[in-house]
């Protein structure tokens, strides 16, 4: 169970969730690490995924990369962005998708 719920913040790792939508864009963790704007482009533009699918894994593609970048006591311009990006989007998936929050609250994550 530990492992299902694992993701970037306790793992330091994408969660299942992410990593299945990367999958259904026929991309992969390590690739997005490594060209990370083509990778959330990407993300963000693909048809065929859900709002809330597409929102929450942007948020934490964005959080990745923040928690990446964040190496010491003084955050530089993009790791702030980066943080703030994913604020955006984690917000965005709360509240302005389909579903309001009350709906989703034992939700492991958003709708398969």
């Amino acid at each position: 169970m530990s492992e299902r719920r694992a993701d970037v913040i306790g793992s330091k790792r994408f969660s299942d969730d992410t990593v299945q939508v990367l999958n259904s864009l026929t991309l992969n963790a390590k690739r997005c690490k490594q060209s990370f704007s083509s990778c959330s482009e990407i993300v963000e533009h693909a048809s065929g995924l859900n709002e809330e699918r597409r929102l929450s894994a942007l948020s934490e593609l964005w959080l990745g990369q923040a928690l990446r970048g964040d190496k010491g006591p003084a955050i530089d311009d993009a790791t702030l962005n980066a943080y703030m990006q994913s604020a955006r989007y984690a917000y965005a998936y709360l509240f302005y998708t389909r579903r309001t929050p009350a709906e989703r609250a034992f939700d492991q994550r958003g709708p398969r």
